[in-house]
């Protein structure tokens, strides 16, 4: 457009245009940077999250087994306390 044109005004004109297209690239191509790094920083809080479950179920899966054993020894006793009622009632 620069070897049609004549005027200094339209010179001027096609000088702001080419100014504004060049701040727009720059912008554009931080923000596409920007957006990568979200994009990976992003995959990784997804990998550490990840992790942090993973790591979780070991103790939560021991608590669990734990706790099965004592329900477990609770209920003999409960089993025993009911057989010795029953046999001291039935003495009397």
């Amino acid at each position: 457009m620069r070897k049609i044109t004549r005027t200094k005004q339209h010179l001027g004109q096609i000088d702001t245009a080419a100014q504004a297209a060049r701040g727009y690239n720059e912008a554009m191509t931080a923000f596409f940077a920007d957006w990568q790094k979200l994009q990976d920083l992003g995959k990784k809080r997804d990998r550490l999250g990840q992790s942090l479950i993973e790591d979780g179920k070991i103790p939560a899966e021991g608590g669990m087994e734990h706790t099965g054993d004592v329900s477990v020894r609770a209920l003999h006793s409960s089993n025993k306390s009911s057989t010795m009622n029953i046999g001291g009632v039935a003495r009397h």
